[in-house]
C-alpha cells in the first residue's frame, strides 16, 4: 500500500465518500458526501461529533478545559497582583518560568504515554494533579509560593491537554484521510470555544466570590474534563505497548514520514505563532497610544477573531481534507505575513476590524489544522506529536512577547508587527519547502 503523505491528504476522484463510524460496537454513523459545499460539510462533520458518543465527551471535556485553562490564564495575573501585591514583572517571571518548564515535561509525557497500551491512567492521573494546584492556590500567600504551585502543578498543564487532544486523534484515526482533519478541528474548535466562555464566565464570577475561590471553582471544571476519558471506555481504540495508534491490519505498514520534516514543521509553527501573540500582546497598546483610538472601541474588536475562529476553525479542516493539511498550514502562513504588514501601517478603526478576520484565519489553519499535521507526521507517535505541537505554541508565545516587547521598546510599536512578518515569512519558506520534499518523498 503506497504511502501518503500529510499534505496530501486530499480525497480521491470519486465524488462520493462514504464513510461510518461505530459508536462502541453498538450502532453506526454513516455520512455520506455528495459534491456539497464547505458549509454543508461543516454541519455534517459536526453531526458526526454530536451523535458519535465518544467524539460528544470529547467534544466537552476539551469545552471544560479550555474554559478552565482561560479561566486560569486570565485570573493568575489578578490573583498575584490585587491580593499577593505583585508587580507586572513578577508576573512575567511566572509566565515565562511556567510556560518554560512545561515544555520539556511536554515532550516527555507524550513519549512516554505513547509506550502504553492504553493513555487513559496517566492522563486520568495529570488531570487531579493540576485539579490539586487548583485548589492549592487557596492556601498561597505570597508571590514565592505562587510561582511554587505553578512549577509544580500548572506546568502539567498542557501535558494533560495534549493527553485528551492525542485521545481525539486516536478517535479519528480510522477515517478516511479527506474527514480526518476536520473532525480533528471540529474537536479543537471546543477548546477555542472554552476560550470565549472562560473569560466571560470570570467576569460574572468576580463579582460574587474572591479570586481565590473563583480559581478552586474553574478547578472543578478542569478535573470534569477527565469524564471524557470515562465516555469512551467502550470504543476506546486497542493499542499494542509502544504503538501510539489503533490496531491496523498486519498487512498494512504505511511508511511514516521522515523524522526531519516533524522538526521542520515545528519551528516553523514556533516562527509564525509569533504572529498571533504579537497581535495580542500589543495590537491593544498600539490602538490606545499611538493611534489614540477609544479603549471601548478596541475591546469590541478584539472580540472580533474569536467568534470567527468558531467558524474558521472547522472550515479550515474542511479545506484541509481537500487540498491537504500541509497547504492549509501554507496558506495560514501566507496570511499571517499580509496581516502583519498591514497591522503595522494601519491606522483606522475599521481597518483593524477588518484585521481580525485575518487574524482569526491564521488562527484557525496555524492551531486547527497545523495541530492534525503536526499529528499525522509523528506517524504512530500520537502523543508526542501533540505535545510537540503544544511546545511550538508555548515556544512561540514566549519568543513573539519577549522579542517583541524588546523590538517595541526599540524602534516602537509599528516596528513589532514587521518583526512578526518576517518570522511568518521564514516559515511560509519551510513550510513551502517541507511540503515539496514530502511530496517527493511520497512519491518515491
Amino acid at each position: 500500500m503506497p504511502f501518503k503523505a500529510p499534505w496530501q491528504t486530499a480525497p480521491s476522484s470519486n465524488s462520493m465518500v462514504r464513510w461510518s463510524m461505530t459508536n462502541g460496537g453498538n450502532s453506526g454513523v454513516t455520512v455520506e458526501q455528495v459534491d456539497r459545499t464547505f458549509m454543508r460539510q461543516l454541519v455534517e462533520h459536526f453531526n458526526v461529533v454530536w451523535r458519535q458518543r465518544s467524539l460528544r465527551g470529547l467534544f466537552g471535556g476539551l469545552l471544560l478545559a479550555g474554559s478552565a485553562v482561560s479561566a486560569l490564564v486570565s485570573l493568575i495575573p489578578v490573583f498575584a497582583v490585587r491580593e499577593l501585591r505583585a508587580d507586572t514583572a513578577d508576573v512575567g517571571v511566572y509566565v515565562t518560568v511556567v510556560t518554560l518548564i512545561s515544555i520539556p515535561i511536554g515532550l516527555v509525557a507524550g513519549r512516554v504515554t505513547d509506550q502504553f497500551a492504553d493513555r487513559r491512567p496517566f492522563a486520568v492521573l495529570a488531570t487531579v494533579w493540576v485539579f490539586i494546584g487548583f485548589v492549592a492556590v487557596q492556601f498561597v500567600g505570597d508571590f514565592a509560593g505562587l510561582l511554587i504551585v505553578g512549577v509544580a502543578f500548572f506546568t502539567f498543564v498542557d501535558t494533560t491537554n495534549a493527553q485528551l487532544l492525542a485521545y481525539g486523534r486516536e478517535a479519528v484515526t480510522g477515517l478516511p484521510d479527506s474527514a480526518r482533519p476536520a473532525i480533528v478541528s471540529t474537536l479543537r474548535t471546543a477548546y477555542s470555544f472554552g476560550y470565549i466562555v472562560g473569560p466571560v464566565v470570570v467576569a460574572g464570577l468576580l463579582a460574587l466570590v474572591d479570586t481565590r475561590l473563583s480559581i478552586t471553582a474553574f478547578g472543578v471544571l478542569y478535573l470534569a474534563s477527565a469524564l471524557a476519558y470515562v465516555r469512551r471506555r467502550r470504543s476506546t481504540p486497542t493499542r499494542a505497548p509502544g504503538d501510539g495508534r489503533p490496531d491496523a491490519p498486519k498487512n498494512v505498514a504505511p511508511a511514516p514520514p521522515r523524522p526531519s520534516h516533524l522538526y521542520w514543521i515545528a519551528a516553523a509553527l514556533i516562527l509564525v505563532t509569533t504572529a498571533p501573540v504579537v497581535r495580542g500582546s500589543f495590537l491593544l497598546l498600539r490602538a490606545t497610544e499611538d493611534l489614540a483610538i477609544p479603549l471601548a472601541h478596541m475591546i469590541a474588536v478584539l472580540a472580533i477573531a474569536p467568534v470567527a475562529e468558531l467558524v474558521l476553525m472547522p472550515l479550515c479542516g474542511v479545506a484541509a481534507g481537500r487540498w491537504g493539511t500541509g497547504r492549509v498550514v501554507a496558506a495560514g502562513a501566507v496570511v499571517a505575513v499580509v496581516e502583519m504588514l498591514l497591522l503595522a501601517v494601519a491606522d483606522r478603526l475599521w481597518q483593524l476590524a477588518l484585521l481580525q478576520l485575518a487574524g482569526a484565519f491564521v488562527i484557525a489553519s496555524v492551531v486547527g489544522v497545523g495541530m492534525a499535521l503536526v499529528q499525522d507526521l509523528a506517524g504512530p507517535r500520537i502523543g508526542y506529536g501533540t505535545s510537540v505541537f503544544l511546545a511550538t505554541r508555548a515556544a512561540g508565545g514566549v519568543l513573539g512577547a519577549s522579542v517583541g516587547g524588546l523590538i517595541g521598546a526599540r524602534a516602537g510599536l509599528g516596528a513589532t508587527f514587521l518583526a512578526a512578518a518576517a518570522a511568518s515569512a521564514i516559515a511560509t519558506v519551510i513550510i513551502v519547502l517541507v511540503n515539496a520534499r514530502g511530496t517527493r518523498h511520497a512519491r518515491t
